[in-house]
């Protein structure tokens, strides 16, 4: 169940940093959760953790799915050198995973919530 203080208030140096220290962690702790939140419906704007990356400062929103971000993850430890790309969205920047790691997602939905901090 979603608890905005066992969130790290930590800004990560970089994506592979929040994914070793909070995500992957988390997920070991919640192994049958398939959201960083623990739900599985409904959004919400809750950040779960901030990380920078292409010298900018992101957020990520706890209604993310694990898969996407470990995807993300995976690809990077694997040599990819970036498995993002910016989108812009009507309230600002987002990171969406690139075709190539997106393809391997099982599902057609993004499931992940990246949005830039202004």
């Amino acid at each position: 169940m979603y608890d905005p203080q066992l969130y790290p208030e930590d800004i990560f140096e970089d994506f592979p940093t929040l994914m070793e220290r909070f995500v992957l962690p988390w997920k070991r702790k919640h192994p049958d959760d398939i959201r960083i939140d623990g739900e599985t419906s409904m959004g919400n704007w809750h950040v779960a953790g901030r990380f920078r990356h292409a010298n900018k400062l992101w957020k990520l929103h706890a209604d993310t799915h694990y898969e996407p971000p470990i995807l993300a993850h995976e690809a990077m430890r694997n040599g990819s050198p970036d498995p993002f790309t910016q989108e812009p969205t009507p309230h600002g920047t987002a990171l969406v995973l690139v075709n190539g790691v997106r393809r391997k997602m099982k599902s057609r939905y993004k499931y992940m919530y990246i949005y830039e901090m202004l």
